[in-house]
């Protein structure tokens, strides 16, 4: 409901008094919230449908409830039992025993209502709701819960009621904290305060409604007994039950059901499978598919950042759900037809482009699978040895997570099976450490806490136009001045700050486009503020960063001037994005949705939904038919309207991005339609020449073109020849045959190599290894020149084969100036012992500053001083460790 806040506050007339939603809703927060919960519990769910009513200065409590009693048990509405409907009440103790309370809705309730049991008060934790973003309306609440339990129980609860003060209070409890017994399916909110920064809450000019029930839980009041009389929970309804049935029928298991279902019970217990956590997995799996495909469909693509890492989250969740009940190959996108036949007609965009939505969960599965094999022999390797009790450290956990992709959760999982744990404090902090680097950016834009300001701003009346779109030069006058995140009145030379004015031209970065530089001038010319970088609020201030050049104050005039060739090219490189994507929406297919760009002066990039590479011939195309656009000179107009107009228009949303009731909508002729706040050039004629630069992955699902237009296309086209020139005069090759003939020249490189390494085998294999008897083992320590590690096995291959039926012991050597390597191999016959080569190799590796690892059989060691390796195994001093090592396990 955040964009309907001004509508209540009467900052924005509301196009309508009275409205009906039924929202799409994607919510997976952190430990102890929805995605932890999903399969446990019949309220958790990844993915859901909100249904909801509101009133803008219209009907209020009285009506609602009226009306919320109607649908529930009304005959044309869901029908539910009334005994069977426990309303709540916003209401708390006071400090003198007595009861403050929403007199109002209870008596809507009591009066108005065939309500058949106490109304029951809650405080403010369960019963009052809001503000959402810190201010703005809020209100208290009157929740609808439904008793999921059986009749005997119901009778229990209600002699509880009927028990006066102590058992309404005891009622209350059982409530909030009675898990899944009372399922709330309707929460009647009534905004009537605004809440403000100091904490007052006066009366809100439109007071109103705004309710919420969800459709999973709804569903699962309306068919909470089966015609056998077992109780159902969410997903043995119509809305999950198929998506259910394909994930058992994958897997191979009966699915055990919330209760009964004894014989699919016994036929888990006797595959060794718990019930229980088979119906998790299996609750897990259908409500994750679900809200991938919904994701998916809206453009979300799973990745690093963002909306991309919940994505990525919910994915691999469900993926390791699916192995515990064996489903060790990807199988989550088989999931999606079942999804598509329960809710593709009353939402068509998952029919739109269901290949693609398959596609990406695949490729997606499979990454996290690569990702899981590695990840857990590392762990693996991390956790050996370890005594019970014991923790990885916070920067071995981020290690794992920023190098290898590997999932905290998995971590914590596997320590936990060998009695260790994480130090999951330490691995948040390096975490948040990595993200404030990865944000940091010019000196001051990370470093003022804007909300303050914009508070203070707002409460003063002020208000910023932005003015870039028709001009690159205005007048305005200083609002406010920051500098080290405090309010100043002035700003002297050579100070950092940010400025903030009533009219600027400035662009500030959003959408993709980089923000503009130039400068705040005096009235006389000389410059008085560099402006290096500006950021926007939700609120539409520009904040202007730089330093000054000369005093600056507030309230002072200043001529604000962007860098016209800067923006200029940003302008062309952002007006040719629309173009991209009109040309890949046309050529590559309608799935295709942007999901980030940079656009600056430089160059540009574009990322898109598409499972898998762009060929080379498909590139060139797409880089034809948008020069074909730019040729066309093809007028370039926006205009502002509601922001229904512009979606009936078909106008491109980007996914992601907020809108207020208003937006505004580019159009590039016939060509091109989309929401945009950006600077766009007049005609498309005036973007020059369009150059693709390059195309690659930049996450499973997500590919990446970089281009250039204008002047920078011509100049870096024109350096790609000069280069192309010069590579041709090096392999004596016109520029249309480089590629063959660079292709031969790689096939006899290729062959060269082979050729080498085969040099290098028969001079490792020419030689007779040398071997000494110690006591009944035979011993062989020997430098082996020009041999890889490869060759050093072959040998010690060959050793065991000449030498077969004797205790053998190998330590063969050999390197280069940048590497030294090291075999150790045994004979089994040595296992258990001193010299099995796992312990050998530790013992070894340090006399040449070496280290390594491996097998009671065969272990290998390697180290940058090839030299120390050599002279280690000819002066004597391995042949002596290994003697010594024979002697300490004598009797």
């Amino acid at each position: 409901m955040v964009q309907f806040k001004p509508y209540y506050s009467g900052l924005v007339t509301p196009p309508f008094r009275r409205a009906v939603s039924v929202q799409k809703c994607l919510r997976a927060g952190g430990k102890g919230s929805d995605l932890e919960n999903v399969g446990r519990t019949l309220r958790h769910h990844t993915f859901f449908e909100m249904l909801g009513n509101f009133s803008f200065g219209d009907y209020f409590k009285r009506e609602t409830i009226v009306w919320a009693w109607e649908f529930c048990t009304g005959a044309e509405g869901l029908g539910l039992p009334p005994e069977r409907l426990w309303p709540t009440v916003f209401g708390r103790r006071d400090p003198a025993g007595g009861w403050t309370y929403d007199e109002e809705a209870e008596a809507a309730w009591k009066n108005q209502t065939g309500v058949v049991h106490p109304i029951v008060r809650l405080d403010e934790t369960e019963n009052f709701w809001g503000p959402a973003g810190g201010t703005g309306a809020c209100g208290p609440c009157s929740e609808i819960k439904f008793f999921m339990g059986s009749d005997e129980e119901l009778a229990r609860y209600r002699e509880l009621a009927g028990q006066g003060e102590k058992g309404l209070a005891r009622l209350a409890q059982d409530l909030v904290n009675e898990g899944d017994l009372f399922l709330e399916i309707w929460n009647l909110v009534f905004p009537e305060f605004d809440h403000q920064p100091d904490g007052s809450r006066p009366p809100l000019k439109n007071r109103g409604i705004d309710t919420g029930a969800g459709l999973e839980r709804v569903t699962t009041a309306c068919q909470r007994v089966a015609s056998d009389g077992r109780v159902l929970s969410p997903y043995e309804t119509d809305l999950l039950l198929p998506i259910v049935e394909r994930v058992a029928d994958l897997a191979g298991v009966p699915y055990p059901r919330l209760a009964g279902g004894a014989a699919a019970e016994r036929t888990l217990r006797g595959r060794g499978f718990a019930p229980a956590e088979v119906r998790l997995a299996i609750n897990a799996c259908a409500d994750h598919a679900r809200a991938l495909t919904f994701a998916l469909a809206e453009g979300a693509i799973p990745s690093n950042e963002g909306r991309g890492y919940v994505v990525r989250r919910i994915l691999r969740r469900a993926a390791r759900f699916g192995r515990k009940i064996g489903l060790e190959e990807p199988f989550l996108h088989e999931l999606v037809e079942p999804i598509i036949e329960v809710m593709g007609e009353t939402y068509p965009e998952l029919k739109a482009h269901p290949n693609q939505i398959r596609r990406v969960i695949r490729l997606a599965e499979e990454q996290f699978s690569r990702t899981l094999h590695l990840g857990a022999n590392l762990l693996e390797d991390l956790l050996e040895g370890r005594a019970a009790g014991r923790t990885l450290t916070g920067e071995e956990a981020y290690h794992l997570y920023d190098t290898h992709g590997f999932p905290l959760d998995l971590m914590i999982e596997m320590a936990e099976e060998r009695g260790l744990s994480v130090d999951v404090e330490a691995f948040e902090r390096r975490l948040a450490e990595a993200r404030r680097e990865a944000r940091a950016s010019w000196k001051g834009a990370g470093a003022v806490d804007r909300g303050p300001l914009v508070e203070d701003l707002r409460a003063e009346g002020a208000i910023s136009r932005f003015l870039g779109y028709e001009t690159l030069e205005a007048e305005g006058r200083v609002l406010a001045l920051v500098r080290d995140d405090q309010r100043v009145e002035a700003l002297e030379e050579g100070q950092a700050g940010l400025v903030v004015l009533d009219r600027t031209p400035f662009y500030a970065e959003g959408g993709g486009q980089v923000g503009d530089r130039g400068g705040l001038l005096a009235p006389e010319g000389s410059l008085l503020f560099a402006v290096e970088d500006t950021q926007k609020t939700d609120d539409g201030f520009v904040f202007h960063f730089g330093e000054a050049q000369g005093r600056l104050e507030v309230g002072q005039a200043v001529l604000a001037r962007v860098e016209a060739a800067r923006r200029w090219a940003t302008m062309k490189n952002h007006s040719v994005t629309h173009l991209l994507q009109g040309a890949l929406k046309r050529l590559v297919g309608p799935h295709v949705t942007q999901s980030g760009s940079y656009v600056g002066p430089d160059h540009l990039r574009f990322d898109f939904t598409h499972p898998e590479p762009l060929p080379a011939e498909a590139l060139r195309r797409i880089e034809a038919l948008v020069n074909e656009q730019i040729q066309n000179n093809l007028a370039v107009t926006w205009e502002e309207m509601p922001i229904e107009e512009a979606r009936r228009t078909g106008a491109i949303a980007p996914f992601g991005e907020k809108y207020g009731a208003r937006v505004r909508v580019v159009r590039m002729g016939e060509f091109s339609t989309e929401f945009c706040g950006g600077t766009h050039v007049r005609r498309t004629g005036e973007i020059g020449p369009f150059v693709i630069a390059s195309e690659g992955s930049v996450a499973a699902g997500i590919r990446r073109i970089e281009a250039w237009t204008g002047l920078e296309a011509v100049s870096r086209t024109g350096r790609d020849r000069s280069a192309l020139d010069e590579l041709a005069r090096t392999l004596t090759a016109p520029r249309d045959r480089l590629a063959e003939r660079a292709a031969g020249l790689m096939d006899e490189l290729k062959a060269l190599r082979r050729e080498v390494d085969r040099l290098k085998r028969k001079r490792a294999a020419g030689g007779e290894i040398p071997t000494v008897e110690i006591g009944d083992v035979l011993a062989c320590v020997a430098w082996i020149e020009g041999a890889d590690a490869k060759a050093l096995r072959e040998a010690l291959d060959r050793l065991r084969s000449r030498h077969r039926g004797r205790k053998l012991v190998a330590v063969l050597g050999s390197g280069d100036n940048s590497r030294a390597t090291l075999i150790i191999g045994a004979t089994p016959e040595l296992q258990g012992g001193p010299l099995q080569a796992d312990r050998l190799v530790e013992h070894l590796a340090p006399l040449f500053d070496g280290s390594g690892g491996g097998k009671a059989l065969l272990a290998q060691a390697g180290g940058k001083e090839a030299g120390k390796l050599r002279v280690a195994l000819e002066d004597g001093r391995m042949l002596a460790a290994l003697r010594d090592r024979v002697a300490s396990a004598l009797p």
